[in-house]
């Protein structure tokens, strides 16, 4: 299911052990929005891998993600319509992929019409939503907040059909991805068109039996600003700084990943470690050209490591090639 949903991804992610926890905490502590927000440079902080990474965890614990990641500005939504229409063909997307039924969607007004096949009904409210999307016709904000909660909460009914470890406590989350991209489309802002911000409750964007969490990355924006400022000490609603690794945890979180072979190249196959009696102020000075950004792993972090073998200061082996050397002089089975 990870790997249909495209949450499932190499090299292993680092750190932020401490939003994890509020990940875990998600609807015990009853939260409607929580947003990791970066104060400054927004890029290299592994943003997109971190909502994977907690859609990946959500996905284990029996609720279903509803990744909203535009890779650019101009795939971002812009207004309200394009905040609910994009979350809509999330639903379909994920049915689509983890052969479910798709739920009739009253936002749209777009119901399963009977006896037909499931491609003709996902076609059906593909086109509705993007019907809806173009629509320059006004919104009511309290109409549209009934409906897409009404919607979410059908989808997540259906969801629980998937069996362990789905079930009854099964809930859809929307996982956001820079929400500083998404001009037009926060609101929050007398004067100006309604936006997420609008539609959220302490349920999230779903009803209050049935709450749909939002969790979102961002860089810092005037609108976020503003509501935090807003719903100051109210508990559904938790902001979370966005930074560099702590140097402990970066430290930690590098060795990981060189601990664990993850591509096909040559250069990402062999495990690398440090050598015995190894310089620890060099490794964590080399460590920290890195700047802890998550990010870094993918690329950077094996030039450091090659930088590092070239001094003796790590080493590095094929673990796989060797194994298969093993099994094949002593006939093991594959």
């Amino acid at each position: 299911m990870a790997e249909q949903l495209q949450l499932a991804q190499q090299p292993l992610y680092i750190g932020r052990r401490s939003l994890f926890d509020e990940v875990d905490a998600l609807f015990s502590a009853r939260r409607a929005l929580l947003v990791a927000c970066a104060e400054g440079d927004f890029r290299r902080l592994g943003a997109t891998r971190l909502l994977r990474e907690i859609g990946f965890r959500l996905l284990h614990d029996g609720h279903v993600p509803l990744l909203l990641a535009p890779r650019a500005h101009p795939t971002a939504p812009h207004s309200l319509r394009q905040v609910a229409a994009q979350v809509l063909q999330a639903v379909v997307d994920t049915c689509e992929r983890l052969s479910l039924p798709a739920p009739p969607l009253e936002t749209v007004a777009c119901a399963a019409p009977s006896g037909h096949a499931q491609s003709a009904v996902r076609r059906g409210l593909r086109k509705a939503i993007a019907a809806f999307s173009a629509s320059s016709d006004p919104l009511d904000v309290d109409d549209l907040r009934e409906s897409l909660a009404e919607d979410l909460s059908s989808f997540a009914l259906t969801a629980q059909s998937l069996g362990e470890p789905f079930g009854p406590h099964t809930r859809a989350v929307v996982l956001a991805e820079g929400l500083h991209l998404w001009d037009g489309a926060l609101g929050w802002i007398a004067g100006r068109p309604p936006g997420l911000l609008d539609l959220l409750t302490p349920s999230g964007l779903g009803p209050p039996e049935r709450p749909a969490p939002v969790i979102a990355t961002t860089a810092e924006s005037v609108e976020l600003g503003l509501f935090k400022a807003e719903r100051a000490g109210m508990a559904a609603y938790r902001f979370v700084p966005l930074a560099a690794l702590p140097e402990d945890e970066a430290t930690l979180g590098y060795q990981w990943v060189l601990l664990q072979p993850w591509h096909e190249q040559d250069r990402y196959k062999k495990v690398w470690v440090a050598a015995p009696g190894h310089d620890r102020e060099m490794l964590r000075e080399a460590f920290s050209t890195l700047e802890g950004r998550p990010a870094m792993v993918d690329y950077e972090l094996y030039l450091v490591a090659h930088a590092l073998a070239s001094a003796k200061i790590f080493l590095s082996h094929d673990d796989e090639a060797a194994w298969r050397a093993y099994a094949e002089l002593n006939r093991l089975a594959p």
